[in-house]
């Protein structure tokens, strides 16, 4: 059986979560670890040749991905580093950015 290391391809930075993804109990390092490799999740064309783009020239990366919390509710949470890739922040969609963010998980 062979076995392979997927090597992220930015830092992450500071991780801020959202209340509203926190409250769903999912594993968001699950999906930190997807949008760090390049599985930009349920993102158009022209959003994953953004963030192939924003790879070499610094800019900001946006993932989107569906998912299902233990008690059945469906959400789409979002994922952003910033341009500096100082910072990375999980949000539900349409969760605003001035929300409280969770640092201790």
């Amino acid at each position: 059986m062979a076995y392979y290391t997927i090597q992220p391809l930015f830092p992450l930075g500071e991780i801020l979560c959202s209340p509203g993804v926190e409250s769903l109990g999912i594993d968001f390092i699950t999906l930190l670890r997807r949008h760090q490799t390049g599985d930009w999740g349920d993102l158009c064309d022209d959003d994953r040749a953004a963030n192939q783009l924003a790879l070499e020239t610094d800019e900001a990366i946006l993932s989107q991905y569906r998912v299902t919390s233990p008690t059945g509710v469906d959400e789409t949470v979002s994922v952003m580093t910033e341009s500096d890739r100082s910072m990375t922040i999980l949000l539900l969609s349409g969760e605003p950015v001035e929300s409280p963010m969770i640092t201790d998980f």
